[in-house]
């Protein structure tokens, strides 16, 4: 029987074979993709990837379950792009689950995590995931300062007008006004601390008189402490004294005085008619000379006898 011996170019050749199945084989475990395990591939629908590349890992909970296979324009031409997930692990995943695609770190990079859904069926080889996009940080970055930006326009805005108006009103008369207003402070403040020097010198004079006059007070607050029963038995006297008037009656003793007021009246009436003999005295002008006649003759007569006694008084001692 002949021997079949292998010519040295198969055995070349198959090597060559081996060498590029374990490149291959390498290759793709260094990807993350175990060539020898079970594997689901399921495409998501996308309007943009935010930098989504191929060989992007897929999340599920924090754990790494697959990677992105390859992106790709839908055929439809409406400008979205297919994305391939090639997941490795047999975890069920509800079919109402969402693909999100999100940032892994402050530098951009993109990873797929998977969310899950509640429907109680599962998907299969070759399904179709529902889509989501996360903000990137600058879409976050933007979103909040965005508010910021427009209050800060608002207010530059604002600031623009007030300095305008600020410009037209500072204008030269007011600057004068301004300046004058300035000078008429400083001399404000000039007349009161000379106003206040003047009070101290006044002050530092009169001392001697200052403290005497707090000396006379504390005196005279010290005597009205020591006098201070004297001075509680003097308004109870007067209280007392207040409420025996008040308990008096003054209302009759009042009308009594009102009707000698009213009787003096009458009387200065009947007076003042001629009523009487103190009336007719007073308002009869011939008995007013008469009696004045009387008086000037009586005096008359009284002046005779002072001058002439022994006309009217005879002595006789015999």
């Amino acid at each position: 029987m002949k021997k079949f011996k292998f010519s040295n170019q198969l055995i070349v050749g198959l090597l060559f074979i081996g060498a590029l199945l374990i490149l291959i084989w390498g290759f793709n475990f260094l990807k993350g993709q175990e060539v020898l395990k079970d594997r689901k591939l399921v495409y998501v629908t996308y309007p943009k990837v935010n930098g989504l590349i191929t060989s992007n890992p897929v999340y599920l909970n924090g754990l790494q379950i697959g990677q992105v296979r390859s992106l790709y324009f839908d055929s439809n031409h409406s400008g979205s792009i297919v994305v391939e997930l090639l997941l490795k692990d047999k975890f069920p995943i509800p079919r109402n689950s969402k693909a999100e695609i999100y940032s892994t770190d402050l530098l951009g990079s993109k990873a797929v995590k998977i969310v899950l859904g509640d429907s109680q069926g599962l998907i299969h080889n070759g399904d179709t995931l529902s889509s989501s996009l996360q903000k990137d940080l600058f879409e976050e970055v933007s979103t909040q300062i965005l508010p910021l930006k427009n209050k800060a326009e608002g207010l530059i805005v604002s600031l623009d007008s007030m300095l305008n108006v600020f410009r037209s009103v500072m204008n030269q008369k007011t600057q004068e006004d301004i300046r004058q207003s300035f000078r008429s402070i400083r001399y404000t403040l000039g007349n009161l601390q000379n106003s206040s020097e003047d009070l101290a010198e006044v002050l530092s004079k009169e001392k001697t008189n200052i403290s005497n006059i707090i000396s006379d007070v504390s005196s005279f607050t010290g005597t009205l402490k020591k006098n201070q029963n004297n001075i509680d038995t003097t308004f109870i006297n007067l209280r007392a004294i207040s409420d025996t008037l008040s308990q008096a009656n003054l209302s009759k003793s009042l009308n009594n005085v009102n009707k000698a007021l009213d009787d003096f009246s009458d009387i200065l009436n009947n007076v003042q008619e001629g009523k009487g003999s103190l009336g007719k005295l007073v308002t009869n002008d011939s008995l007013y000379n008469e009696l004045k006649l009387s008086a000037e003759n009586l005096k008359l007569l009284l002046d005779d006898i002072k001058k002439n006694p022994k006309r009217y008084v005879k002595f006789s001692i015999f």
